[in-house]
């Protein structure tokens, strides 16, 4: 059960807000904020969407199932989700 009630989008809009954001920050020419940006967060936030990505992609990796998958795309419940059905592997 999800308990998350401000997060009500599936994740594939999730991606097409981020697109627009993106494509907003670059025609507005705001790129150079990065600049202020520490090299440490960068490379957190970075490592971090690395992390979720890699999770995500288990399911085909492994041949589970994508409908007993879970949709949420936190660390902790991907993992119980791959060791839940590790009988389908």
């Amino acid at each position: 059960m999800n308990h998350n009630v401000f997060c009500t989008h599936s994740s594939e809009s999730h991606h097409f807000y981020t697109l627009i954001c993106i494509w907003a920050v670059t025609e507005s020419r705001l790129g150079f904020i990065i600049d202020y940006l520490s090299h440490a967060a960068i490379v957190g936030f970075m490592a971090g969407a690395a992390i979720t990505i890699a999770l995500q992609q288990l399911k085909g990796l492994l041949g589970i199932s994508t409908a007993s998958f879970t949709k949420n795309t936190d660390i902790v419940s991907v993992l119980r989700s791959v060791f839940l059905h590790t009988k389908e592997v």
